[in-house]
């Protein structure tokens, strides 16, 4: 794919992969493939340097501006807290946060397709002890989890507006059913908060599920 966005592309990734490597590195060729698989634009990419090397990456574009989940943040997520690899996370070559022009870029490591969905029982036990290890790496360091600046913190305001947001889903779906049962259902919801809310502060995954679990 070749596009009036690809030279600002290469630019940005030589820059990152020049400081990930620790030695210039200029692309000679670069193959783009969009992924349908997500909420965020994400294309896989080849990439060949002057050197010879190739190397597999995903270039994904969170979208900004959800008021919810602050979509953009993903990106100091990955510079301030995920670079090298922490967490098995996959490596960062590369990275934009560029607010005044509405640029939010991450290039990463390609692990491949597989999710643990596709996994064994084996899988789901190491995807287990490994949530289990990154919950447990900030418990009892608030302070510094809220030093990071880019990470949502799960409040009251959080829990509210997700279910304004849910039943806003179903009335604009039109299903007076599911609306009723869904505010029947909220009657204990005050009470459900204000426990989840006295629980030690970490670092959660936020959105586990299987098919945002890779396996590797």
């Amino acid at each position: 794919m070749i596009d009036q966005e690809t030279p600002c592309i290469k630019q940005e990734l030589e820059a990152g992969l020049r400081a990930y490597l620790g030695r210039p590195a200029r692309i000679t060729d670069l193959e783009r493939r969009p992924q349908e698989a997500s909420s965020h634009p994400i294309d896989r990419m080849r990439v060949t340097l002057d050197s010879g090397e190739r190397l597999r990456m995903l270039f994904k574009r969170p979208r900004p501006g959800d008021k919810l989940y602050g979509n953009e943040r993903e990106v100091l997520i990955y510079q301030r807290l995920l670079a090298g690899r922490r967490f098995s996370a996959p490596a960062l070559y590369a990275s934009v946060y560029d607010k005044p022009r509405g640029i939010y870029w991450l290039f990463l490591e390609d692990v491949g397709e597989l999710t643990l969905k596709h996994g064994e029982r084996e899988d789901w036990l190491a995807a287990v002890r490994w949530l289990a290890r990154m919950h447990a790496a900030y418990l009892g360091r608030e302070d510094e989890l809220q030093a990071l600046g880019c990470l949502h913190e799960h409040g009251p305001d959080y829990y509210h507006l997700i279910t304004a947001t849910v039943r806003d889903y179903l009335r604009q779906a039109g299903t007076r059913h599911a609306l009723a049962r869904f505010d029947s259902l909220m009657g204990r919801y005050d009470t459900l908060i204000a426990f989840l809310v006295r629980q030690p502060r970490t670092l959660l995954h936020g959105d586990i599920m299987s098919k945002n679990l890779m396996l590797q």
